[in-house]
């Protein structure tokens, strides 16, 4: 979990589970950036010469930072809380939407294992999305 000086900040867990996933969501848009894969590029090719894996990885980025911004600004402002939501389901939602073009276009055929684990992913936190933040008394402390 997030250390309690710096959960403070934040809109309790949903705040908490937007700022975790943004490290992640930087960390990949930085592999797609720097990491050039074989299957990566053939799953790309069909995309306009501009519009590499290089910079789609800015798309992870500019999530990340989003997503960390809209955490910290969500305890004042719950509904940024929702907009970073929404600003972490759009890279694997694209990303999904991509290898399924790439597969499409005879791209490999492991494409569709990225499709599906990029659209879970995307879900997963479609579902969590919905959950409130617990009130004081929800919650044990422990044992």
């Amino acid at each position: 979990m997030i250390p309690k000086p710096l959960a403070r900040h934040l809109d309790g867990l949903r705040g908490q589970f937007i700022l975790m996933l943004s490290t992640p969501w930087a960390l990949v848009g930085l592999s797609y950036i720097i990491f050039r894969t074989p299957t990566r590029a053939e799953s790309f090719a069909y995309l306009p010469s501009w519009l590499d894996e290089n910079e789609l990885g800015w798309v992870w980025i500019t999530a990340a930072v989003v997503m960390a911004a809209c955490a910290f600004l969500g305890r004042r402002r719950p509904q940024l809380t929702t907009v970073g939501f929404l600003t972490a389901m759009v890279p694997p939602l694209l990303w999904a939407l991509v290898f399924t073009g790439g597969l499409l276009t005879g791209g490999p055929i492991t494409a569709i294992v990225s499709v599906i684990m990029y659209a879970a992913l995307a879900s997963i936190i479609y579902f969590v999305s919905g959950w409130p933040n617990p009130r004081p008394g929800d919650t044990s402390g422990g044992p």
